[in-house]
This record gives C-alpha cells, sequence and structure tokens, in this order.
C-alpha cells in the first residue's frame, strides 16, 4: 500500500536517530493498562497509564444464599519486541504475513511510483519499482528472502502463500501477480492488455480486483476463483467498481463504488453476481471525491488490517477520522478523532489505532470509546502471526519493525464452596488495579 502525503496515514519521517525496542510487559486490563515491567530504550517513549479491571458479577447456582461477588476478570498481556530495520521507498507502507509460520514483512524499493501508477488512473508508462520480501524475528537481523525487480509494485495484502505485486507496464496495461514468501519466482495471475488493478487475495487463493481496457476510465468488479472461473460485476450505469477487498471468510465482499463525484462504500455476499446484487448494501462516504480520496478510503484496511468479518475501517475527511462500519447492522462506530490507520487487535472490539502523534489501543464499548496509550511516536499496526501485530515506524528512509505480542489471561477470584454459609459480609476481591463499574453492564 502507498501512503500519499494525506490525512489518510502517510508513513511519517519522525526525525533522526535509531530506536531499539526491549521486550515490554504490559498486562492491559480492557480499556486501560497498568506498568509490570518496562524496558525500552531510545527515543520512542512507552506510557501506559494506570488501569482498571472490569469485574463481572456472578451468583453461584450451588450457594444460592451467598451474597453476589466477582467470579472472574479478563485480562491480556502485551509483549513489545524489536524486529529490526529494513529499507523503503520513503512513501509505501510494507505488507505483512498473518498466516504463516515465520514473519514475513515486504516492502517497496526503489524511488516512489508515480502517483498515476499507484492510482491506476494514467495510461501507466514502466516505473523502476522493487518489492523486497523480508524474514523477521526478535532474535536476528531481519533476513533479506529475495528482491523481485521489473516496474514491481507491492499490492494490498497478502495470503499464507505469498503477497500481491502488481506490475505496470509501458503499453498501459497492468498485470496482478503472486510473490511467494519462499523467494520463489513472482507467479503472474492476471496477466493481459487490461489495466488491473487493486488486488485482494484469500486465504483459499480467490482473486478480487477492479479491471478496464486502457481507453476506459471506469472500472468494473472482478472475482476470480482458485480454478480460474470468475463473475463480474458488470455495470451499465455510470459506476466505477474499486478497491475490491473480500471478507476473511470469503462470504461477502467490500468494495467502492464511485460515481460523478460521490463514493459509496459497497458490502455484498460473494457467491456471485446474483448474490452480490442481492444482498448489496451501501453506504455513502462522501460527496465530494475525487482519485486521490477514493484511495485513502479504503488505505487503512490495506494488508488486512482495518477489516475484519462484517466490519471495515474507513477514512472520513469530513469526519477527519477512522470510522468502522457494519453493512448487516448499519451501525457506523467513530474512532478517536485523528485516527489515520488502524489494525483490528481482537473479535471483542479492540483496535490499535495510529494518529499523527502515538499508537494507542480503542476499545468499542457500547456507548462509548476507551483508549489506552502505548507509544508516544505513530508506529503504524499490521497484522501478524498467531494473532500478533507488526508495528513499523518511518525514520531516516527506513522502518523501525517491532512485534507486539497479545496473550489473554484469566484470573479468578476462590470461593469457599461450603454447602451452608452464614450470612456474611460480601467476600472482597483481590484486586491490582482499581475497581470500576464496567459500563457494558448499565
Amino acid at each position: 500500500m502507498s501512503i500519499p502525503a494525506s490525512p489518510a496515514g502517510r508513513a511519517r519521517n519522525t526525525g533522526s536517530g535509531g530506536i531499539a525496542l526491549c521486550c515490554c510487559l504490559i498486562p492491559m486490563f480492557a480499556s486501560g493498562c497498568m506498568v509490570k515491567e518496562t524496558s525500552l530504550k531510545g527515543a520512542s517513549r512507552l506510557v501506559i497509564p494506570a488501569g482498571d479491571t472490569y469485574e463481572f458479577a456472578e451468583r453461584r447456582e450451588d450457594l444460592p444464599d451467598t451474597p453476589m461477588i466477582t467470579q472472574t476478570s479478563m485480562a491480556s498481556t502485551i509483549a513489545v519486541a524489536a524486529l529490526g530495520t529494513v529499507p523503503y521507498d520513503g512513501f509505501t507502507l510494507p505488507i505483512t504475513s498473518s498466516s504463516t509460520e515465520k514473519q514475513y514483512v515486504a516492502v517497496q524499493l526503489g524511488p516512489s511510483i508515480p502517483i498515476d501508477i499507484m492510482l491506476a488512473t494514467g495510461r501507466g508508462a514502466a516505473t523502476a519499482g522493487e518489492v523486497a520480501i523480508y524474514e523477521c524475528s526478535a532474535d536476528e537481523d531481519p533476513l533479506l528472502v529475495r528482491t523481485h525487480s521489473g516496474s514491481i509494485i507491492l499490492g494490498r495484502n497478502s495470503n499464507r502463500e505469498g503477497v500481491l505485486v502488481e506490475k505496470a507496464n509501458a503499453d498501459g496495461s497492468r498485470w496482478i501477480g503472486l510473490a511467494p514468501w519462499n523467494g520463489e519466482d513472482i507467479r503472474w495471475i492476471v496477466s493481459n492488455s487490461n489495466v488491473n488493478a487493486f488486488g485482494w487475495v484469500n486465504e483459499d487463493s480467490t482473486l478480487a480486483y477492479a479491471r478496464r481496457t486502457t481507453d476506459e476510465t471506469r472500472f468494473e468488479l472482478v472475482v476470480r476463483a482458485p480454478d480460474g472461473s470468475a463473475w463480474i460485476v458488470e455495470e451499465t450505469l455510470p459506476y466505477s467498481w474499486e478497491y475490491p477487498m473480500l471478507a476473511p471468510s470469503g462470504e461477502s465482499l467490500f468494495a467502492l463504488r464511485r460515481g460523478e463525484g460521490f463514493a459509496d462504500l459497497a458490502w455484498g455476499g460473494a457467491d456471485d453476481e446474483l448474490t452480490f446484487r442481492d444482498t448489496l448494501v451501501l453506504h455513502r462516504t462522501s460527496d465530494r471525491v475525487d482519485d486521490l480520496r477514493a484511495w485513502e478510503t479504503l488505505a487503512a484496511a490495506a494488508g488486512g488490517a482495518g477489516i475484519r468479518e462484517g466490519e471495515v475501517a474507513w477514512f472520513s475527511r469530513e469526519l477527519r477520522r477512522l470510522v468502522l462500519w457494519t453493512p448487516e447492522t448499519g451501525e457506523i462506530k467513530l474512532l478517536p478523532e485523528g485516527t489515520v490507520a488502524a489494525c483490528k487487535q481482537s473479535e471483542a472490539g479492540e483496535w490499535l489505532v495510529t494518529d499523527a502523534d502515538s499508537l494507542e489501543l480503542a476499545a468499542i464499548l457500547t456507548t462509548t470509546t476507551a483508549t489506552s496509550l502505548i507509544f508516544e511516536q505513530p508506529w503504524i499496526a499490521r497484522p501478524s502471526i498467531e494473532e500478533n501485530a507488526v508495528l513499523a515506524l518511518a525514520r531516516d528512509g527506513s522502518l523501525e519493525l517491532a512485534l507486539l505480542k497479545t496473550t489473554a489471561m484469566e484470573a479468578e477470584t476462590p470461593v469457599d464452596p461450603a454447602p451452608k454459609i452464614e450470612p456474611v459480609e460480601p467476600v472482597p476481591v483481590e484486586r491490582n488495579a482499581t475497581t470500576v463499574r464496567d459500563p457494558r453492564m448499565d
């Protein structure tokens, strides 16, 4: 994904000097945090406010006469470890692996991709782009697996086999391929005389992409199955279908449908064109959309960071933040103001969000959004293996990488199981953080 200078999340060069990230152990309690152990060197300082433990009351059925007491409270441990530094073009954010045994990171090298090539709007002269794949671990420096040269553009996401890439040809055509994580040659999936762009691949190798001829300006939506068969959203109205994204299950599909100056987020079933149209749900994002604003609308979802089953994060210039849209219910949730990048952290509504100055954990509650500050610099999170996250920070023409690991913990409060209990005062609950009422229980 390429990040132009816009509120949609350009990787910012935040100064000179290196950062050494040592392991940090942080118990994360719901929407708050409490420092247990921190060791961090360099310019990036970890800031963890005092946090809260949300308690859930439960009455024991085998002890009906006892007072209602807290049985459990949930927490998570977050550890951050350095992965090293990799080069990049100073403009494009990395794509990471999230379903492989090892951790891989793909970066764009060479001069920045021209904006008309990035947006697939021009007839497209060949560029000198390169894509490099690195194997990363906390135990050693990043290992270069392979560099792919020859007008190669880093794609929008990846699967267990590799990362999507695109190739802008001198005749104006554009191809879509998969660069394997193990360093094998690029496998070109779509290589014809059309402009094939904005590819999105699922774990089963289903590919969604936008297609137009070199003489047209509007794109049509194509979904290609692993066996090579495909269905197409053929549009008779003056719409252009761009930036498709398959949901993780592959059962539904998001895309941007553009008209004359406006854009709608679209969602529908991904079985075939009929299913897609029958289930189609639209949400107007803006009445003032050009090619760049269309791109930035879904830039936060690149790499799978801003999409989960039935929900997508998109950028609203009018609201100056990322917004979560759930099409099946029509629900809209606002992430904190100024948010330009987001990565889902859990299915319970937690997101790692980045603004111009920091990385935070945002918990989407019923009536509010609670945030906890993690870093005082704008690290951007990307999906990682084992439901972790790779963090990236632009610095002096390089990307500093770190691995954020999350482990859920369950703390139990012992309860006396004696069958006969005289009336007593409520059992005190052990806690290592301030107890507050969970607003979700109101």
